[in-house]
């Protein structure tokens, strides 16, 4: 929900002071970081560091589901004790066929993560040149601060109803109350041209609902 990077590499290595395993969530990453777009573990050089993975074959794959991966003993505990996959069944094949194809196009073509990037490099631009409150500008993940719920709504209901774009309003419980955000997160099909028809759009609504801006 902050849109922003833990310290990786500092916490593996306090991990391996300490004797500890590491269980890292790549869900929001996988397909998106790494020079073969294994994830953010992969981007900070200690994807061989950790003991268990977390990720999915949707968002940054586009498909559905998730996996986890680790020692061999780890993976045959949760196949034996976890109730949630000791009573699932397997993915359809369908499924499995196209994160299959999905992981060996981002292994090998970084197109469209350097679009991804390039497209939220400009939305993070564009918004501070309007002085638009941004909670973290690390990932491509951008959590616009407007800090009220009711006006949190309101701004996401102006964007749909005078723009035509939906943004989803968080409030709290899910977020700490006074931090309230639209999550905004561009794709790599999104052009140039879209992200500034946002950033006017967003401008236009923050101003008719009077919202602070900073500099």
């Amino acid at each position: 929900m902050e849109g922003d990077f833990s310290p990786v590499r500092e916490i593996v290595d306090i991990a391996e002071e300490s004797g500890a395993l590491t269980y890292l969530d790549e869900i929001h990453s996988v397909g998106i970081y790494g020079e073969e777009g294994s994830g953010y573990a992969e981007q900070q050089g200690v994807r061989d560091r950790i003991t268990v993975f977390q990720g999915g074959f949707g968002k940054g794959l586009g498909g559905a589901g998730g996996y986890i991966a680790g020692p061999a003993s780890v993976i045959d505990s949760v196949r034996t004790f976890a109730a949630p996959f000791v009573f699932s069944t397997s993915a359809p094949a369908p499924l499995v066929a196209g994160a299959l194809s999905a992981l060996r196009l981002v292994r090998h073509d970084s197109t469209q993560r350097d679009l991804l990037r390039a497209r939220a490099a400009e939305l993070k631009e564009g918004l501070a040149a309007r002085g638009i409150p941004v909670i973290s500008r690390d990932s491509h993940v951008v959590p616009v601060l407007v800090g009220d719920p009711h006006r949190n709504k309101q701004v996401s209901a102006l964007l749909l109803g005078d723009h035509g774009i939906y943004v989803q309003p968080v409030n709290a419980p899910t977020v700490p109350e006074g931090t309230e955000r639209l999550r905004v997160t561009p794709t790599s099909r999104h052009t140039a041209e879209d992200v500034q028809t946002f950033v006017e759009a967003l401008d236009a609504v923050w101003s008719a609902a009077g919202l602070p801006r900073g500099r």
